[in-house]
């Protein structure tokens, strides 16, 4: 499913989609401020974000926020810089390279990829932090796709954030699964326990089980790494044919861009 270009990228779903939405996102300059979310010591992340959202409204960000850019379709929320159990929560707005930067904002950018879309309804906050819920526990669980290094994004209304007809969406960055090149990452991982098991049975015949295992072992494990050495080869040769296939048809393209 392709997504429409223009000037402003970023807008909200306006209905359920029927299936998995995933849609390759240009680069986005994004305008805000941020805060940190600590998760140490069992502190829960909703009630931070919902603070600072309070603490955003209160002081007149958002209001700013819809000022500097007037193009903008919607409050946009940026995670990035995690740590252990910590990360950086962005509350901003799409804006253009012209866009000044007030003092006390700042610039997050996110990178020309694959995003998945999933919307929300209900009240903004709540919503948002349970489809996170489940995109984790279950939607990436059908090994499908990867979570990409893009930063993660939440599209919320101008208005009506509170209200139970919220709508919100979520972006996540995404790469498809090679699930054929998984199988085949398999089969080193596979070797050293089937050298134990050769190695045992060789140990019972030679009345040495301990030598036995531990030559079945090593020679499992030596070649693993053998046989990882040649599937990683072949798949830098692969990656290397693709990208001279795909080469002119990008010349082609950027001459047409041009």
């Amino acid at each position: 499913m392709e997504e429409k270009r223009n000037a402003m990228q970023l807008s909200i779903l306006e209905q359920e989609p029927a299936g998995d939405v995933i849609v390759r996102q240009s680069e986005i300059r994004l305008v805000g401020k941020k805060t940190r979310i600590v998760t140490a010591n069992k502190r829960q992340p909703l009630p931070q974000i919902k603070a600072f959202w309070q603490q955003c409204e209160a002081d007149g960000t958002l209001q700013a926020l819809r000022a500097l850019s007037p193009n903008a379709q919607c409050f946009v929320s940026a995670t990035d810089n995690f740590g252990k159990m910590e990360y950086d929560y962005w509350i901003a707005v799409e804006a253009d390279a012209s866009t000044p930067v007030p003092e006390g904002y700042g610039i997050i950018e996110t990178l020309e990829t694959n995003y998945a879309r999933f919307r929300a309804e209900g009240p903004a906050c709540d919503a948002v932090y349970n489809l996170w819920s489940w995109i984790y526990r279950r939607w990436f669980t059908r090994g499908e796709y990867k979570h990409g290094i893009s930063p993660e994004l939440e599209l919320y209304p101008f208005e009506g954030r509170d209200s139970e007809t919220c709508v919100t969406e979520i972006r996540v960055p995404v790469k498809k699964i090679d699930k054929k090149r998984m199988k085949r990452s398999q089969l080193p991982m596979m070797l050293p326990p089937l050298g134990a098991l050769l190695g045992l049975v060789i140990g019972i015949n030679m009345e040495n089980i301990t030598a036995g295992l531990l030559v079945g072992f090593l020679g499992g494990y030596i070649g693993s790494i053998v046989v990882q050495h040649i599937l990683d080869e072949r798949e830098v040769d692969k990656t290397g044919l693709e990208e001279r296939l795909d080469a002119p048809k990008k010349e082609e393209e950027k001459g047409e861009e041009e």
